[in-house]
């Protein structure tokens, strides 16, 4: 999800006030940040969920400023100044802070996945937010799994190798807080960050590692169809209504919209998603945005592994890339053509086994996933399907 916050151009003198501003450096990817806010409450948030990637003494940080006071918030960074909503000023800015850290990740390609490392090779679990991802990698580490990742996957290019990206992982209410053993009395609705510290010794894994298979999921029954349309996700702090107008736009459909919330059908046959992205990262109110899992219902059924097409896969990894937004510096790194970062993807991960995950409970989804992982490299890995036709020019499930 690359929320976006763009409303101005024009220059604020953010270093004067009352009280010194509070400094906090960070070294992520490709970036290097230095955050200058004067709330305490965004410092804060910084602290619980980036910790692992504070550090002092950066030579020459790309500075992100944060301004709560004078009214209305406001945050600068890349030479653009950014007015926030007061309601929601230090997620957004903190949003921010994460896209200013993706818009200069050129090294890596980012994926929207979880990484988990087994004897070595790297298992990815890629799907969308609230698709199950950090749950069933706490579920993985219980049978000799060490976490890479849990949200956000940095391949590097130059290797092809998964690179350790350990910020707090995010656990929603459900078997995640039991697997993470989140004492009761801590347990809340919302999102709980959990530092990966915290997790049991040998839990973590320290160096980089080859990928080795991928699984994809979002909810449901069957392997998604790229070409099919899809759900999207808006969050938003602002009027709903106009900006469901504003995204009338051919190959965008209004599925259903709440306070706070729209979900849209996207056709990829008729979108041009670049026109959507202009309008989601001009709006001053948008928190987030991205893919929807087909199903957030939680089965109890076994779970099972569908083949997939190699090319589908891609085409859906592809959708979700955190680094591909136009003007950052993976897509300059190939002269801002799409086209040319779906064949860097297929270099690096277009080998792989993958399959397609209907997953149940943690536990036995765990079980099946390492069943799964275990036999891939042999003959013949077992599946719980048919193989679909195979598709020319790529490589089929083995």
């Amino acid at each position: 999800m690359r929320p976006g916050f763009r409303v101005a151009r024009e220059t604020h003198d953010m270093t004067d006030g009352d009280h010194p501003p509070l400094r906090r450096e960070l070294a992520m990817l490709d970036a290097r940040l230095a955050l200058i806010t004067d709330s305490r409450a965004l410092v804060r948030r910084v602290d619980a969920e980036l910790g692992r990637f504070l550090v002092t003494g950066v030579a020459d940080p790309t500075p992100l400023e944060v301004r709560f006071r004078p009214s209305p918030p406001r945050a600068a960074v890349h030479g653009e100044t950014f007015l926030l909503d007061p309601g929601a000023a230090v997620d957004q800015a903190f949003a921010l802070l994460f896209r200013a850290a993706l818009d200069e990740t050129v090294r890596f390609v980012v994926l929207h996945a979880a990484a988990l490392e087994r004897a070595g090779r790297v298992l990815l679990i890629a799907g969308p937010s609230e698709s199950g991802k950090t749950t069933l990698a706490l579920a993985l580490l219980r049978r000799g799994f060490r976490l890479l990742s849990d949200d956000f996957t940095p391949l590097e290019r130059s290797s092809g190798l998964v690179v350790p990206f350990l910020k707090a992982l995010g656990i929603r209410p459900g078997p995640g807080h039991r697997l993470a053993d989140i004492a009761p009395e801590e347990r809340r609705e919302e999102r709980v960050p959990f530092d990966a510290g915290g997790l049991p010794d040998g839990s973590l894994a320290a160096e980089a590692a080859r990928p080795a298979a991928i699984v994809l999921c979002d909810g449901g029954e069957r392997p998604a169809d790229p070409y099919a349309p899809f759900l999207f996700g808006v969050t938003t702090t602002g009027p709903v209504r106009e900006l469901a107008v504003r995204l009338a736009l051919p190959g965008v459909d209004l599925c259903d919209q709440a306070p706070g919330r729209l979900v849209l059908r996207l056709d990829p046959a008729r979108l041009d998603p670049r026109q959507l992205d202009v309008i989601l990262e001009d709006d001053p109110h948008v928190l987030e945005y991205g893919l929807v899992p087909s199903s957030f219902e939680r089965r109890r059924t076994a779970p099972r592994l569908l083949p997939m097409r190699p090319r589908d896969a891609l085409l859906l990894l592809l959708r979700d890339v955190q680094n591909r937004r136009p003007g950052g510096a993976l897509l300059a790194s190939l002269d801002d053509d799409p086209s040319r970062l779906a064949f860097e993807l297929a270099r690096l991960v277009g080998s792989l086994p993958c399959a397609w995950l209907v997953a149940g409970e943690p536990e036995p989804t765990a079980a099946r996933l390492q069943a799964w992982f275990d036999q891939v490299g042999a003959a013949a890995p077992a599946l719980d399907g048919p193989a679909g036709p195979a598709v020319p020019g790529s490589t089929s499930i083995t």
